[in-house]
Formats: structure tokens, C-alpha cells, sequence
């Protein structure tokens, strides 16, 4: 989720059937699914047209209301004071990480302005399979997050690239992130100090203070966990899930079998896990566009090139070195 991928030009709010994305941010009607249940709303926070961006609202637009979030447009007051006691700890571009921090700010905002009281945050390399769960079905019904289990020490992570949000959360969080900015400054310099000379990724990021403020909020569930109705994948390359759910792997990644419109995980077990969505993080978003038309033929053949290429790249490197 955090690599190179940017966020929304647009803002708009989306109708109750959703098809596919127009050049001024509104979505075209058009019933996507024939699933008997409440509409979720779904919003994507990006700057730029990427082709991976446009296939993931599109899909996502099939199965929710989908709004985007323009990111380069005015800053609300809450954000200009986080923004006045952000210090840039990254080695990613303080315009970049500070966009990660905006999209919270951003969906806050529209929240309260148009009376929504629940929604979801997708990153733009998530391609939304399936409607996703309502919020009774969110254990707790507030928040939800991926959060890795097992972390070293430090390393203090937690994933927004497809989390449940209500008002009440955002607006904790966000006020979170300034008091932890403005009153413990000199913890966040030295932990990103530390990190350096432990080897870890650097970044002060939104996903350190959201880790943070996860853990002194029990109502925060985490979605890396959430198995009901299937999962919500954290990482496409990303093998094992919590409860020790591990999946077989192809292509240096998830092994996905397809049925129809339906895109399972294959686990070692040989059980077939249905999934919400996909997050396609790194140099994995190319296949967002093959998976999103189901295209499986040739998804599995550019999955199949990029691990052959990937697996030649890295030999010649040992090679070089030795």
C-alpha cells in the first residue's frame, strides 16, 4: 500500500448503483450486483489517473457507493494544524507522506458534511471482489485495521489500505495524530533513530500513529483477523494469515483459483477462502487490470512472467556478488 501509489484528483459523492468512474469524479448508474444487501460507502483517496486506479473504482463502484477524494484540494482546519506540527521522518517525500495523513483528515470532513456514519478507506491498489461486510458485522463497530501480529520491536504497524471507519473513530484518530505530533515529538524522532540503526523501514507514517492509537483503543478490531464470509487480504504476497491459516503460493504469491465471478485463496489445506478484495502492493498492481476485467488467463501468465523475471533478476545479483 505505501510504495508508490497516489491518490484522488476528485471529489464527489457517489449514487446508490455505481458502474464506472468519469473524467469529473461522479460515477455512471448501473446495478453491478444483484447481492440483497446495503450499499456500503466506499471511498479511494488518490492524486493522478493511474490505469490500476481507475480499474479498482470501477470494480469497487459494481459493488458499493464509491466516492473519491481529492487530496490536492483545500485543506480543512483540523488538517492545517496537524500539518503545522508534522515533522518529516521518511525517506519518502514529506508531500507524499503527508497525503497518507490528509485522506483521514479529508474523509472526516466529507463525513460530517454529508451526515455519512460509516464507511470504508481503500487504497487504490485494493481491487474490491466482493461486497464488503456491513457494520454489525465489524466486531465492535467502530474501527477496523490490518495489523500484522508478531511485530519486532519498533516496528509498529497498521494498515488503512482497506479499514472500516466510523465518524467517532476518524475523529479520534485525527486528534490522535496532532496531540502525538505537538506533544511527543522527540519520541517520534528517536523511535525513527532507532528503527534506522535496527534495520527496520524507517518511515514515521500514518501507519505508525495508527498503530499507536490502535493499541490504547480496544474498539479497534483488526481485519487482518476478520474471517466471516472470507477474508480481507492484507498483501497478495503475504502467506499466512493470524490464526495460522497459511495459503499455498504461485507466482511468489497467494495461489487464487476462480469460479465464475468468485476469486478464492487456496490454502495448504486444500480449503478454497473467498476474498472481499486483493491488495496488490508494489509492482503487483500491474495485475489489478487482468484480475478486475477476469481475465484469468492472462493474469496467470503476466503472475507467471513477473515471478520468472523477478526470480532471474535476483540470481544475477548472487551471481554478481559472489
Amino acid at each position: 500500500m505505501r510504495d508508490d501509489d497516489v491518490r484522488s484528483p476528485e471529489s464527489s459523492q457517489g449514487e446508490d448503483y455505481l458502474a464506472v468512474p468519469t473524467p469529473g469524479g461522479e460515477q455512471e448508474g448501473g446495478r453491478g450486483t444483484a447481492e440483497a444487501r446495503p450499499r456500503a460507502n466506499v471511498f479511494f483517496a488518490h492524486s493522478g489517473t493511474h490505469r490500476y486506479f481507475v480499474e479498482a473504482v470501477a470494480a469497487a463502484s459494481r459493488l458499493a457507493r464509491v466516492h473519491t477524494l481529492a487530496l490536492d484540494a483545500a485543506e480543512t482546519p483540523l488538517y492545517r494544524d496537524f500539518r503545522a506540527h508534522y515533522v518529516h521522518h521518511s525517506g519518502k517525500s514529506r508531500t507524499y507522506e503527508l497525503w497518507c495523513f490528509k485522506r483521514h483528515f479529508a474523509l472526516l470532513d466529507f463525513m460530517r458534511a454529508t451526515g455519512i456514519e460509516d464507511a470504508w478507506l481503500l487504497d487504490s491498489d485494493f481491487l474490491l471482489l466482493k461486497p464488503l461486510p456491513e457494520r454489525q458485522e465489524i466486531p465492535g463497530g467502530y474501527c477496523g485495521l490490518s495489523i500484522p501480529g508478531a511485530q519486532r520491536r519498533l516496528e509498529w504497524v497498521a494498515s488503512p489500505h482497506c479499514s472500516f471507519w466510523t465518524v467517532e473513530a476518524l475523529a479520534s484518530f485525527c486528534a490522535f495524530a496532532i496531540a502525538t505530533y505537538r506533544d511527543r515529538a522527540a519520541m517520534l524522532a528517536d523511535t525513527y533513530r532507532e528503527r534506522a540503526k535496527a534495520g527496520l523501514r524507517g518511515a514515521i507514517s500514518d501507519m505508525t500513529l495508527l498503530y499507536l492509537w490502535a493499541e490504547g483503543e480496544p474498539r479497534v478490531a483488526n481485519l487482518f483477523n476478520f474471517s466471516r464470509g472470507g477474508i480481507i487480504d492484507h498483501n497478495i504476497r503475504v502467506l499466512t494469515q493470524p490464526d495460522g491459516t497459511s495459503f499455498q503460493e504461485e507466482f511468489r504469491m497467494k495461489k487464487l483459483s476462480f469460479a465464475g465471478d468468485a476469486v478464492h485463496a487456496e490454502t495448504t489445506a486444500g480449503a478454497r477462502v473467498p476474498l472481499y478484495g486483493i491488495h496488490f502492493q508494489g509492482m503487483a498492481k500491474v495485475l489489478i487490470q487482468e484480475l478486475a476485467a477476469r481475465r484469468y488467463t492472462r493474469f496467470r501468465l503476466i503472475a507467471a512472467a513477473r515471478s520468472a523475471s523477478s526470480i532471474y533478476r535476483r540470481t544475477l545479483l548472487k551471481l554478481r556478488g559472489a
